[in-house]
């Protein structure tokens, strides 16, 4: 049995954190979408490099089962990067559609890292770019894929208890016509934000406001307030 005063301090904590962060997760929020096609993770892990033998999402009894976590820290050793994969066998695209991963990001401070969640004041960036070799969620930071130079899109975080979405049309269209193979995604954190203390800590597949892919056209801007009324999110999820 692996004891947590084994590990570093900071990390013992961040464990501890992590642990009480999954298992007291929040409702699932509130979501305004359009009605399209919407895809579930086939896969996804996250990484921390001060344990990189450690599988995360598997480990401590599944505590971390249901996080994803970014960082790019000024703290030697405490870099976590995350990774989502989706499954598109069989997908099809309109030449009007999008295609978008959105992400519901939590409070980050309650990792136990010395870390500050963004904030309008001190927003942190986050990169998904496309994974160019296998991996699956066994995924250690020892063995982390390597990753495109340049990612397929950003997003600047300014808060949490919100959704941030970024759009990857290019880079889907490459994996569905086979230009590229579909490795699935990396998010990142390019650099260290507001004095590398910055943390962004989102849900994922198995938390309460999973990650998911939406494919389809983006709405007029008037039609989004009819379309959030009583709108169910449909999943499809891989057979």
């Amino acid at each position: 049995m692996l004891r947590l005063s084994t590990l570093s301090s900071v990390s013992a904590a961040a464990l501890v954190a992590l642990a009480t962060l999954s298992a007291a997760a929040p409702a699932r929020a509130a979501l305004v979408t359009d009605p399209a096609v919407t895809i579930a993770p086939s896969q996804d892990a996250f990484v921390y490099e001060d344990l990189p033998t450690t599988v995360m999402q598997q480990s401590f009894g599944g505590a971390y089962n249901g996080i994803l976590a970014v960082a790019n820290t000024d703290l030697s050793g405490h870099d976590l990067f995350a990774y989502v994969g989706f499954n598109l066998t069989g997908v099809t695209l309109n030449t009007d559609d999008r295609v978008t991963l959105h992400l519901y990001v939590d409070d980050g401070t309650t990792i136990g890292f010395p870390f500050q969640n963004p904030s309008a004041a001190a927003p942190a960036l986050v990169t998904a770019s496309a994974a160019t070799s296998a991996w699956n969620e066994s995924v250690t930071y020892a063995t982390i894929p390597t990753v495109a130079s340049t990612p397929a899109a950003s997003v600047s975080v300014n808060g949490v208890n919100q959704w941030i979405s970024l759009d990857i049309t290019d880079l889907a269209k490459d994996w569905i016509s086979g230009a590229q193979t579909n490795y699935g995604l990396v998010l990142q954190m390019p650099n260290p934000d507001a004095g590398g203390l910055v943390a962004v800590v989102t849900d994922s597949s198995a938390g309460p406001n999973p990650a998911y892919l939406q494919i389809g056209a983006v709405p007029e801007p008037a039609s989004l307030g009819l379309l959030g009324a009583g709108m169910l999110l449909l999943i499809r999820r891989k057979k």
